[in-house]
């Protein structure tokens, strides 16, 4: 897989983005980002599984749990949200418009009342 010098920066700094960002915008939504961007490492060890998770080979994932993943397609540079069927759910039209669609979302604070405290695992 060839990547652009651009593509390549992107992969190696992308981990420093997980104290930044906890959130990032598709389109009118925001979706939470609940796992860490990988590590240069990670990415790397990523594209011998591509075939076991029924990933396209030109995508590089940087983000995700393998079910739901945030790619870079290195044959045009868009950055892909994909779901665990591998269907794209939102494509970022190049790097620099995907780090700017990272947000710094302030938590929502936890409604209490929505808890059944009898069906609940939680030490009230």
């Amino acid at each position: 897989m060839k990547l652009t010098t651009e593509q390549q920066s992107f992969l190696k700094s992308v981990s420093g983005c997980n104290e930044q960002f906890n959130a990032v915008r598709a389109g009118g939504s925001l979706i939470g980002l609940c796992h860490p961007f990988w590590s240069e490492l990670e990415i790397s060890k990523s594209l011998k599984l591509l075939s076991d998770w029924g990933v396209p080979t030109s995508l590089v994932p940087f983000y995700g749990d393998w079910h739901t993943l945030i790619c870079l397609d290195s044959k045009d540079g868009v950055i892909q949200l994909l779901d665990d069927d591998r269907r794209t759910l939102f494509t970022w039209s190049s790097i620099p418009v995907f780090m700017a669609s990272l947000v710094n979302e302030p938590e929502k604070p936890i409604d209490a009342r929505e808890i059944i405290e009898s069906e609940s695992w939680l030490d009230f």
